[in-house]
């Protein structure tokens, strides 16, 4: 898979002369760094962001780039839309293969989260700003909730009335005589 971006990068960091060192990185996001991300993930705010990882050849001309992240971030409650404060902490692996040298499945039926994530590697720069941010993004709490909100929503077209008049045989009950 080929990564061509539509929008500039929410974080950038090429790491270029990947195939002729390993690199290790140990990196915080600016303040702007971090507002860039706000808006890359559209959330309330990202508060920290801080990356160690390291970029290591592995043989057939792949590398290897392993390490952790944590991020401290706000998201809205998807139910009063007040302000949730989180701490997401993760590590990872993904791995850069030359076009053609990623291994294909091999028919079997396995589930997807036993594959390892391996990527295209074109020329000699590997995008970790890029991968980082999808690997936040995949990170994110998709329902986030302050506390013990819960969605109480009512639909005011229901009810017993509502339900009678929606029961397909209300219409034939009005013909039934009433001493039956």
């Amino acid at each position: 898979m080929t990564f061509e971006p539509s929008t500039p990068l929410a974080w950038h960091h090429p790491i270029k002369g990947a195939g002729t060192r390993d690199v290790t990185v140990d990196r915080e996001a600016t303040p702007a760094e971090c507002e860039a991300l706000t808006s890359g993930l559209d959330i309330v705010s990202v508060e920290a962001f801080h990356a160690r990882y390291a970029i290591t050849a592995q043989s057939a001309g792949c590398f290897l780039m392993a390490g952790d992240f944590t991020a401290r971030l706000t998201q809205a409650c998807d139910v009063t839309l007040e302000p949730v404060v989180q701490t997401i902490a993760e590590t990872f692996s993904v791995s850069f293969c030359p076009p053609g040298r990623i291994a294909q499945p091999d028919g079997k039926d396995r589930p997807i989260l036993d594959e390892p994530d391996v990527e295209d590697l074109t020329g000699d720069t590997i995008e970790a700003g890029r991968v980082l941010f999808e690997l936040l993004s995949a990170s994110l709490d998709p329902y986030p909730r302050k506390g013990a909100a819960a969605f109480a929503w009512k639909d005011p077209k229901t009810g017993p009335e509502v339900e009678m008049q929606l029961n397909p045989f209300a219409a034939l009950s009005k013909l039934k005589p009433s001493g039956h």
